[in-house]
């Protein structure tokens, strides 16, 4: 039920639970209207937030991490719903991520021409050669 409905309910309720000068006329309807003011503030409370907008880089933070600031910084149940959210749409989203750069013909001559060669067959040590693109790459796209 919505915020907006319960405080529709509310001035018939207490106009049936409470005479003019605000004796109890129904104390069952008494009781009820209590119950649903009280609930009518639990509800705007919770809508409240105090909490920026992404207020935090939550940006691969590990769940643990990221209820511990938010049970720190959260000052009701709508910031903890806030900064979960934002944390989840953070952490679920793909980032963008850069275009993958290979090697040039020359920067692939080049690691070819700093390996060792092995003498018994005269081709280049392969690990080596593996090893010399792989960290080309790596500078390349890192």
């Amino acid at each position: 039920m919505s915020i907006e409905a319960m405080k529709q309910a509310l001035e018939p309720m207490r106009d049936a639970a409470f005479d003019e000068e605000g004796y109890t006329i129904n104390a069952d309807l008494a009781e009820a209207y209590d119950t649903l003011r009280q609930a009518i503030e639990q509800a705007e409370k919770k809508e409240k937030t105090t909490v920026e907008d992404n207020s935090q880089n939550w940006v691969g933070m590990d769940g643990a991490t990221a209820w511990h600031l938010i049970h720190r910084h959260a000052d009701g149940w709508g910031d903890v719903g806030k900064m979960m959210d934002e944390w989840r749409e953070a952490n679920t989203t793909p980032q963008p991520q850069r275009p993958w750069v290979g090697l040039t013909d020359e920067e692939l001559d080049d690691c070819y021409d700093n390996v060792e060669w092995n003498t018994v067959d005269w081709c280049p040590d392969h690990q080596q050669l593996a090893r010399a693109v792989e960290a080309k790459l790596k500078d390349k796209n890192t």
